[in-house]
């Protein structure tokens, strides 16, 4: 019997997954404007409905921690529209997610029994929204940076690769300047144990004076006898080490703050960033933090977006502050040093 050659049809090519950039903080190292560069400026992703879900990090509270304080504060504030992110200031960019809307309950329901596959469905429903005017959705919650240690961050990590190609990126912060910065929350933030105004814990009441009166450098000086700078968000080795296992080395992208944007290193950095996103960034956005100012940051109190920025130092830190502060931090810069080989040249030097 003779054989006839009938030519196979092509088999298409496999789609190409949709792209998640994660970018996992750090928090006060400047995430806000990098948020803005990627969407106000460049379009290269859209995160939905705000910067900060915080919606892997309620399944952390549930599952591992048994409480539920990040949650309670999300469903109190962003489920509501007026919350929603480029509200008002970016229409633009707001109309994008419109879509939501479609049903009034659907970002509150996404809350109840979050589960990791909630929050794909979450994000590709929005990618079938932008995917003909953005190159990827995103994730900016700076919750996520601790994810690793989490009993299933692994097991959601690769869960959401099976779906997405995840990118991960994370803003770096000289760290007695960046946990300045945060511990600024605690100025206007009623949350924060030290102002409980029925405290009667000596040291209690004597952070709360501290607050009270905005004394930002003895503050600072108090919290570090209290261990503040044990923190996840000071664990920037650490971290970033367990954070290039979960997703490769090529697939996370360090950034240092003073760097990112430094005019003089403006070229470098923004050639490097679009060869990661493959995708041309070209600007940056302005950020409160670089030149660092301190409390003179104040005056853009009148520029929209980025209250958290010009809120969070109460004072200028001082230098005997920073010195002060090396003997607590020492271990951190050391520790970047012998992975990366060197400190950035805008930080602190031990």
């Amino acid at each position: 019997m003779k054989i006839i050659h009938r030519p196979r049809k092509p088999v298409a090519p496999a789609p190409k997954k949709p792209i998640l950039l994660m970018n996992v903080g750090i928090g006060w190292a400047a995430t806000t404007p990098f948020l803005y560069t990627l969407t106000i400026d460049q379009r290269y992703c859209h995160p939905g409905h705000v910067k900060e879900n915080h919606y892997l990090y309620t399944m952390h509270e549930r599952d591992d921690l048994n409480e539920t304080p990040i949650k309670d504060f999300i469903t109190q504030s962003s489920v509501q529209e007026s919350h929603w992110l480029f509200r008002g200031w970016q229409k633009e960019l707001y109309e994008y997610s419109y879509h939501f809307m479609d049903d009034p309950d659907y970002i509150r329901n996404w809350y109840e029994d979050a589960s990791v596959e909630k929050y794909i469905d979450y994000y590709l429903k929005h990618w079938k929204v932008i995917k003909n005017d953005f190159h990827a959705v995103a994730d900016f919650s700076n919750h996520n940076w601790s994810l690793p240690l989490w009993e299933n961050g692994a097991n959601i990590i690769k869960k959401i690769q099976d779906v997405f190609d995840l990118k991960v990126t994370v803003q770096f912060r000289d760290p007695i300047r960046r946990l300045y910065s945060e511990l600024g929350t605690c100025f206007i933030d009623e949350r924060t144990p030290y102002i409980e105004r029925t405290a009667t814990d000596k040291k209690m009441k004597e952070g709360a004076l501290l607050l009270r009166y905005n004394k930002h450098n003895e503050f600072f000086k108090y919290c570090l006898t209290d261990a503040a700078h044990l923190s996840d968000n000071c664990k920037y080795v650490e971290l970033y080490d367990k954070w290039e296992w979960l997703v490769g080395p090529n697939n996370i992208l360090p950034i240092i703050m003073e760097e990112f944007w430094n005019p003089q290193y403006r070229k470098q950095q923004c050639e490097r960033l679009s060869k990661f996103l493959d995708a041309p960034i070209q600007k940056i956005h302005r950020n409160a933090y670089f030149p660092d100012v301190g409390a003179d940051a104040s005056h853009l109190h009148r520029y929209e977006g980025l209250i958290d920025q010009w809120t969070s130092d109460k004072e200028t830190i001082t230098e005997e502050t920073i010195e002060y502060s090396m003997k607590y931090f020492k271990p951190c810069y050391d520790r970047w040093e012998q992975r990366f080989g060197e400190l950035p040249e805008a930080w602190n030097k031990p």
